[in-house]
């Protein structure tokens, strides 16, 4: 969630390529934080699981972002729409946690990564609807190409969990896309379709107190 992906150069992982401050258009919200605190879990931990964890991160941040900008709504429907993209980020974000507690990966307060999404939201508060869809499109872009390459370092066993992150980003491009061209009311389709036909049962997360700003 932020303007662009950052690339760390510590040694131990210079050869990820983290999906870091991915995410919907958000210029300060996800995880910003040293290569050293990436690898606090474990300094052996293999590169994909900290290219998950990263996307993790960024999936509490939009689900701050998204629920935000649905508080600043005046009007409802844009308000529903928000909220469900912000239940989208929730699902995936569980999807992740879930298999990085089971590989023993410590996941570290969440509470840092929704403020920076509350933040980012800030920066939206005076945009238009139109306004704000226009902005978030070449960044959503961006980020499903990021998770594209991604999928092609995870083992067999993660790349499920992989091409269920990347479409879910397709889904949000999906979404602006359909708005942008004053088609609302099929907007929502791909990211309904994710949380319905999803085999895996979200996993419940404790969540700071969702204040907006």
């Amino acid at each position: 969630m932020a303007i662009a992906p950052r690339r760390y150069s510590d040694s131990k992982i210079a050869d990820a390529s983290f999906l870091s401050q991915r995410h919907p258009c958000l210029h300060d919200a996800v995880y910003n934080a040293s290569p050293q605190v990436l690898m606090e879990v474990d300094a052996g931990m293999q590169s994909y699981f900290a290219e998950l964890l990263d996307a993790y991160r960024g999936e509490v941040a939009g689900e701050a972002f998204f629920t935000a900008l649905a508080q600043q709504m005046a009007e409802p429907e844009h308000a529903r729409k928000w909220r469900t993209l912000a239940r989208l980020e929730q699902f995936v974000a569980n999807r992740l946690r879930a298999v990085l507690e089971a590989e023993g990966v410590r996941i570290p307060a969440i509470e840092p990564d929704w403020q920076r999404g509350l933040r980012s939201a800030k920066e939206y508060a005076a945009l238009s609807w139109p306004e704000a869809l226009d902005r978030l499109l070449p960044e959503l872009d961006r980020y499903v190409r990021e998770f594209e390459a991604s999928e092609s370092r995870m083992p067999k066993n993660l790349l499920p969990l992989a091409q269920f992150v990347t479409a879910h980003e397709r889904a949000l491009v999906e979404f602006v896309t359909l708005e942008l061209a004053q088609q609302g009311a099929d907007s929502l389709a791909a990211a309904l379709r994710l949380l319905e036909e999803n085999p895996l049962a979200p996993v419940e997360r404790p969540l700071p107190k969702k204040s907006t700003m």
